[in-house]
């Protein structure tokens, strides 16, 4: 049996209209699923809505409309890439509409993160002698637009200056990089060239919200400095990153970088794991998660349904930047005190 989804019109993921994936039958054959029969589509009329077997349902786009009329066998797959502390309309309305959920949560029924590291079966030779602190004078940077945000990163970076030197470009700094041709990469060759760390800090502290901050930058040779509630232990591999919260304060923090900044040969063992560690190709990520519903569809009657406000936006037990715990962090000490 060949399983359709659809997409609703007008309907993108960061500007991606394909969701990063594409249509039709082929990309299920181009990504070798194990049931590569499904096919896609955001052509409403292509389908009756009794034929549909999968609605995919952005919570960030344009239209958010549903079918006129639904099926008992079809599913409703709730997709979302954006943080639970940041949606368009409140997920409310939706309870006991969903029956999956596609999104960068790890308890998703088909988790589907921004990227991933995996272990090497063969670890790569290893550059004897090399120093990655040569050439870096400059301590960290941080590239930024969103100035106000509900993470308080930006208030921690204010704190942080008073320790340490801080180059922040874009929209809420004085530095700039523009993008070439529409990329980012010689913006990150730069950071690599000229700085020791990055700050890789989320917009919001969300359960397992890590964005293309930290995965961006681990791609290159600069450590990242990561703010955000991704389970990073279980997600990244050890000493390829520093986590802010896992300091008493920000003044601790600083320290530590400093004495890095200092000490070449402890800076240097935030690399070692690139030797036994990759990245798998974007194309495979990406085409995980739409292998995963295909197969599903194929196999799964049971009767499941969400109240997804519940499970994406009380569930993710987010934490706002004046709370105690994040205050307390950033400032070394309670609010009030």
């Amino acid at each position: 049996m060949r399983h359709s989804f659809s997409r609703m019109k007008k309907v993108w993921v960061f500007g991606n209209y394909s969701f990063y994936f594409g249509f039709g039958r082929e990309p299920f054959v181009k990504a070798k699923c194990r049931v590569n029969s499904c096919f896609t589509t955001s052509d409403r009329s292509l389908f009756s809505l009794e034929e549909v077997d999968a609605v995919v349902w952005h919570s960030r786009s344009d239209d958010q409309s549903l079918p006129s009329k639904r099926s008992p066998h079809t599913r409703y797959v709730f997709w979302s890439w954006e943080s639970a502390h940041y949606m368009f309309d409140n997920l409310q309305q939706f309870k006991n509409v969903f029956n999956w959920t596609f999104t960068y949560r790890v308890d998703s029924d088909f988790p589907n993160p921004f990227s991933a590291v995996y272990r090497r079966l063969v670890p790569k030779p290893v550059s004897v002698g090399k120093n990655y602190a040569s050439g870096k004078k400059r301590l960290a940077a941080w590239f930024v637009s969103n100035c106000e945000t509900k993470s308080g990163r930006e208030r921690l970076v204010k704190k942080l200056k008073k320790w340490i030197r801080i180059d922040v470009y874009g929209r809420c700094g004085s530095y700039k990089c523009p993008w070439k041709n529409g990329k980012s990469n010689n913006c990150y060759e730069l950071i690599e060239r000229k700085y020791k760390f990055y700050f890789s800090f989320e917009n919001s502290l969300c359960k397992d919200y890590a964005t293309e901050k930290i995965f961006n930058i681990l791609r290159f040779n600069v450590v990242p400095v990561v703010y955000g509630l991704m389970n990073y232990t279980a997600k990244l591999p050890p000493k390829s990153y520093i986590d802010a919260l896992a300091f008493p304060t920000a003044k601790s923090l600083a320290t530590y970088l400093m004495f890095l900044h200092k000490n070449d040969a402890a800076y240097n063992e935030y690399f070692r794991w690139k030797v036994y560690h990759q990245f798998p190709s974007e194309w495979s990520l990406l085409a995980k998660p739409w292998c995963e519903l295909c197969e599903r569809l194929h196999d799964d009657q049971s009767e499941k349904v969400y109240d997804i406000y519940k499970w994406f936006i009380e569930d993710s037990r987010c934490i706002h930047h004046e709370m105690n715990k994040i205050s307390k962090f950033i400032d070394g000490k309670a609010p009030g005190k």
